[in-house]
């Protein structure tokens, strides 16, 4: 391997190696699809360093092993013919894997090279033709095969006159080449012209017919030829799919979203019922693991396209789906609530923390009240991460929050967080205050839980919680192991009240800080900043109201 170091050598050596193995595996064990998919799967993430490394493996194919950069790596085990010898005798002589591989093309080779003859008959250069792997490439001896048929020798010559013709005919147009006027530009595209404007591969032109496709329809050109150019679309939206050609199939998606005109919303209709098929759905999550920037932006295009009723699909798929593609999935489900609202509520409790904690982030997006019962159901997960995400968006709904949130300020690892919360419900001010007094006024908390939740009472701004504050700030220490304790909750009632910023709050932080009152100087410098602040606050609204 050029340029590469002895370990990097060597890395792609055992990978090669370890991919034989699996070949040989696959031929013995892997009667059925599960069983192929599980013995290659370590072959190919043992690929994809050196493949990153490199970008191309090739291995030469021998009629009884493999061999790698001039030297054997494999051979097959003694009692009978293998893949090897199956490979060679069909014409095969090399085998190069590109980056960015894929299971279900690993998959393919093992099917076309197992010594058993395939279910179609066909020798294993067919199977890998008809199969036209994208990232494996092949090198054949035809020859070899046709030497195998009667006839084939007198079809040889007569393939080798022909050829001889065409050379003749080369030789006689390059004699004649000073008849050709050099005025005019040639017939023909030069090989730099092709290589720029034509496409280079299986996926550009599908991706050019796609959107070929696109803009007849567009320009309403396609007349009575619409369902047959819908089904042409989805066809090769399929064909890209299986093949793992990500980015013409993102391009061919994003040009169906944007397509304009008279015949693109039935259009789209179509391409969209279709996308929803689980098994489409299935593999589109597949794709997202294809090593190319263009996957990122599958899913975002795949779901633009899906129809309102298509929510069971998505939550379905959530469980199941890579993280990369959770966000746009969990987006896509909560867009279409109105399909999928029971199901959704049913996942919320068993999702994995991944998947739960991104429909939590996709809930901003809905209405209130479903955002709020939703949120309530991920409270009953049992993961606190899950629940502590979900606190925060009960509070849509002050009625629901009341119910939900109340019984949370007993619970020490959700207490701030339902008291964060509950200080939201403005139009429940006076309930979601009581509960907040309720879990102040006995026992002891701890330092930060008492701080989060006097803040909360203050940003109420409610009747009873100016009460309940104003007592805490005026009432005297009592007895010498409580002052300590006293002064620290007048402090916190002082930031509470400063928070409420009413004008009420304002005349009892001033009362406190008249030195006759009593308090402990840190309490009456605390009252003194508090009440310039909120007289600083409140000018510009009162000039206002003047």
């Amino acid at each position: 391997m050029e340029g590469a170091s002895p370990a990097d050598a060597g890395l792609a050596r055992e990978a090669v190696a370890g991919l034989a193995r699996a070949l040989e595996r696959v031929a013995s064990e892997g009667r059925t699809a599960e069983r192929q998919a599980a013995i290659l799967e370590a072959a190919l993430a043992a690929l994809r360093e050196p493949l990153e490394q490199r970008s191309t493996l090739t291995v030469s194919v021998e009629p009884g092993g493999l061999r790698f950069d001039g030297d054997p790596v494999y051979r097959e085990p003694a009692g009978g013919p293998g893949f090897c010898s199956r490979l060679h005798g069909d014409g095969v002589r090399s085998l190069t894997f590109r980056r960015g591989l894929l299971l279900p093309e690993l998959t393919a080779l093992a099917q076309a090279a197992v010594p058993e003859a395939p279910e179609s008959g066909e020798d294993s250069v067919t199977e890998l033709w008809k199969a036209d792997l994208g990232s494996i490439q092949y090198t054949a001896a035809p020859r070899q095969r046709l030497q195998e048929h009667p006839g084939a020798e007198g079809l040889a010559q007569e393939i080798e006159r022909i050829a001889a013709q065409a050379r003749k005919a080369v030789q006689h147009i390059d004699a004649d080449a000073s008849l050709i006027d050099r005025t005019q530009p040639p017939p023909l595209w030069s090989e730099e012209q092709r290589r720029k404007s034509d496409p280079q591969g299986w996926g550009d032109v599908a991706r050019r017919a796609a959107l070929t496709i696109a803009r007849i329809v567009e320009h309403d050109l396609a007349g009575w030829d619409l369902e047959p150019l819908e089904e042409t679309f989805l066809r090769l939206v399929d064909e890209m799919a299986r093949r793992a050609e990500v980015p013409a199939l993102v391009a061919a998606l994003e040009g169906a979203a944007r397509m304009g005109g008279a015949h693109a919303p039935s259009f789209r209709a179509f391409v969209a019922r279709q996308l929803a098929d689980r098994s489409r759905l299935q593999r589109a999550m597949e794709l997202v693991a294809a090593p190319v920037k263009a996957a990122a932006q599958l899913i975002p295009a795949w779901t633009a396209l899906l129809p309102d009723d298509a929510g069971p699909a998505l939550v379905e798929a959530l469980p199941g789906a890579r993280a990369e593609s959770l966000p746009a999935l969990a987006g896509a489900a909560v867009r279409r609530l109105g399909s999928c609202r029971d199901e959704l509520a049913a996942a919320m409790r068993t999702l994995p923390v991944p998947a739960a904690l991104a429909v939590l982030s996709a809930l901003p997006a809905a209405a209130a009240r479903p955002r709020a019962e939703l949120a309530a159901v991920a409270l009953e997960n049992p993961d606190r991460a899950v629940r502590k995400q979900a606190v925060p968006l009960v509070a849509a709904d002050p009625q629901l929050a009341l119910e939900q949130l109340g019984p949370l300020l007993a619970d020490s690892a959700l207490r701030a967080a339902a008291a964060e919360a509950l200080s939201s419900c403005a139009q429940q001010a006076e309930a979601a205050a009581a509960l907040l007094v309720g879990r102040l006024a006995p026992g002891k908390l701890p330092d930060e839980d008492l701080a989060v939740l006097y803040r909360a009472l203050g940003r109420l701004g409610s009747s009873a919680g100016r009460a309940f504050l104003s007592e805490r700030l005026v009432r005297p220490a009592r007895g010498f192991l409580k002052r300590r304790r006293s002064e620290q909750e007048q402090l916190l009632a002082v930031e509470a009240l400063a928070e409420d910023g009413s004008l009420s709050a304002l005349r009892i932080l001033d009362d406190a800080a008249d030195p006759r009152r009593g308090h402990p100087a840190e309490v009456r410098s605390a009252c003194v900043a508090a009440v310039e602040r909120l007289r600083t606050r409140r000018q510009p609204r009162d000039g206002q109201g003047r």
